[in-house]
């Protein structure tokens, strides 16, 4: 029998593995907890300013019980219409809640996420960006350093930023080089590479942080990131309870025509865009909380072709970015 599926990308992943057991009904939970304190931070409608390029000609894109997003008619970003000041970083990420969402969700699964997705980005920034063993790699917003403890364990010189104090703990307790000082602190054209995984769509000042790491990746040097696509299948059909909508956390979702804007402004051209998703994943990790039925774990044996075809016609809810400095 010939294979039909061989002329597409497969990731072999294991969906029971991936999510936690109650991981919808957690995130649901999570939402509800923070929900009403956070709703000071939602501007009105007619202060909407893109994040990206600060146009305020835009159209409503997705509302969540009054949480907008808005779609830039200039430089096509999806934003979130949010306040950006001393109550956004304590309502946010300054707190238990940010804290036991993270070591729910990454640290039950740090195991399978370092075997399987360290070594699946080390192969890839290998291909797309040139890597060898002897060149630098600096990782911003490493989290608990998973990919980075894969790195060194191959013996590849790497560090990493991680501004929460706790995730800058649990790294070192791996014997990691993690810090939580500022991007702007380490030396100038002292990277070969800068990853960035579920990172971009947290920046309220891209373009900033862009000119910032275009001054520490050295001529002809790298940026890796990965992002949700809001243009996707996962978002098409589950809207606002997608859980990378991530409300107060994802503040600006990226196109191709919005990635070349963030590029050109900053001083990288966009080498390489590709689509790696968990839609079907997410599809069912929702659909299985309402129905009582554990689909990931049932149909976990053609998920990843399912996931594979969406792939295919590039609109997964994950998106990988190569930039390369001028």
């Amino acid at each position: 029998m010939s294979d039909i599926f061989k002329n597409l990308k497969l990731f072999d992943i294991n969906p029971a593995l991936l999510r936690s057991k109650n991981f919808y009904k957690d995130l649901l939970k999570e939402r509800e907890s923070y929900w009403e304190e956070r709703k000071i931070l939602i501007k009105d409608d007619d202060d909407a300013q893109c994040t990206l390029c600060n146009s305020k000609d835009n159209d409503l894109y997705l509302e969540y019980k009054g949480y907008k997003l808005f779609e830039c008619k200039e430089c096509q970003a999806v934003f979130a219409n949010i306040i950006f000041d001393e109550r956004y970083d304590q309502l946010v990420y300054d707190n238990s809640l940010y804290e036991n969402n993270v070591k729910r969700e990454i640290l039950d699964t740090y195991e399978y996420r370092k075997e399987k997705f360290g070594k699946e980005r080390l192969d890839y920034i290998v291909n797309k960006c040139q890597f060898t063993p002897n060149k630098k790699l600096l990782d911003l917003g490493c989290g608990p350093g998973y990919f980075l403890k894969h790195l060194t364990e191959k013996n590849i010189k790497c560090k990493g930023l991680e501004l929460t104090q706790y995730l800058v703990d649990i790294c070192k307790e791996q014997s990691l080089d993690v810090s939580n000082a500022l991007l702007e602190s380490e030396p100038n054209l002292n990277y070969d590479i800068i990853t960035m995984f579920d990172v971009l769509e947290h920046l309220t000042k891209p373009i900033d942080f862009f000119k910032t790491a275009n001054k520490k990746v050295k001529s002809g040097g790298y940026i890796l990131a990965y992002t949700p696509n809001i243009n996707s299948f996962a978002f098409h059909f589950q809207k606002g309870e997608q859980n990378l909508l991530l409300p107060y956390e994802h503040v600006l979702f990226y196109n191709q025509h919005s990635l070349s804007y963030l590029a050109e402004e900053t001083g990288f051209t966009v080498e390489s865009i590709d689509y790696y998703g968990l839609d079907v994943v997410d599809y069912f990790s929702m659909k299985g909380f309402k129905d009582d039925i554990n689909y990931n774990e049932n149909l976990s044996d053609i998920i990843p072709y399912m996931q594979a075809l969406i792939d295919s016609e590039k609109i997964s809810n994950h998106i990988r970015i190569v930039f390369k400095k001028i």
